[in-house]
């Protein structure tokens, strides 16, 4: 038997369509609950989708529902990446939410990657309570660590294509002296108004200049600044719990290329999951050896991971 995967462009989104995925049960396996799976951002996401539907699908077998939603003017969904902003994919997340628990009813995951798990972490706020569980997949202490590295191969490459360019114009100047050698009488005629090119430079100075400011060219995409700031500005924060919440099941999963069993797990990770555990949610954390899958252009399967984050599912209270 195998999982069922049906694509969908899903209405009642700001903006327009949201394109999803569902990874459903086969037919006739019983309903266990429902999944929200927040994926990484950019080149991350495309090198991940393989890889999470491949996990959704397993844990079909097991009768979980899988929603993998594009946010707005990411993926197949409508929307210009340029015009995304963080409130807008907070909004689509939390329609998904819904969506999925009306699909599936039963216990409810957030089950977050990389980016896709501070988006989560944040979520689970604003859910209040809602999850029975969360998963997060090599999360990052803050979105700054994400989203830095990808700026600063932004700022090199524009450095580079400012030296390209320069040493283009030097190319072209070089060219445009010798040739006027040759124009001498040409150019003594020139007493007439300037022309179309020479006005060009000055030509409604300012039109542009705004939108550009706002905009960064990042790893391929076009992004507002402010959506930047934002992601930069996320945290693995847990949400408060409150004095009669019932303790939630956290997982802190870690995918490790060099992996010695027995070390500490990363701090960074172990951070994580000390502040969620600190917090009252019944956290675990795991380190298994794999391909950081999300990062790397050679195809893996991280069949550990896998296999820790179906264990753990098995433990959610199916009442729940």
């Amino acid at each position: 038997m195998r999982a069922r995967l049906e694509p969908a462009f899903l209405e009642g989104f700001q903006g327009g369509r949201r394109f999803a995925l569902w990874v459903a049960p086969p037919e006739g396996r019983p309903a266990r609950g429902s999944i929200l799976c927040v994926q990484p951002f950019g080149e991350e996401a495309n090198l991940s989708r393989r890889v999470l539907v491949a996990q959704a699908s397993r844990l079909a077998l097991a009768g979980w529902t899988t929603l993998l939603l594009d946010p707005y003017g990411t993926g197949d969904s409508d929307g210009a990446t340029g015009d995304a902003s963080l409130a807008l994919w907070r909004a689509d997340l939390l329609r998904a939410s819904r969506l999925a628990r009306e699909r599936a009813p039963g216990p409810f995951v957030l089950w977050g990657t990389r980016l896709g798990a501070l988006l989560a972490a944040e979520l689970a706020i604003a859910l209040d309570q809602i999850a029975s569980a969360i998963i997060f997949w090599q999360p990052a202490a803050t979105g700054a660590q994400l989203v830095d590295p990808l700026l600063k191969l932004a700022t090199l490459g524009a450095a580079a294509r400012k030296a390209a360019g320069r040493a283009g114009e030097a190319d072209a100047a070089a060219k445009a002296t010798a040739a006027a050698r040759g124009m001498d009488a040409v150019a003594s005629t020139d007493t007439g108004p300037a022309s179309a090119d020479r006005e060009a430079p000055g030509f409604f100075p300012g039109i542009g200049d705004a939108a550009r400011a706002e905009q960064v060219d990042v790893a391929g995409y076009r992004l507002r600044r402010e959506l930047l700031d934002d992601l930069r500005g996320l945290t693995m924060q847990p949400p408060v719990q409150g004095e009669h919440s019932a303790p939630c099941p956290v997982l802190v999963l870690g995918i490790q290329r060099v992996y010695t069993p027995g070390a500490p797990s990363p701090k960074p990770l172990a951070q994580i999951a000390e502040r969620w555990l600190h917090e009252g949610f019944l956290t675990s954390l795991r380190v298994v050896p794999g391909e950081p899958f999300w990062s790397s252009l050679e195809p893996s399967t991280p069949l550990l991971a896998f296999d820790a984050t179906e264990t753990f599912l098995e433990s959610i209270d199916g009442d729940a």
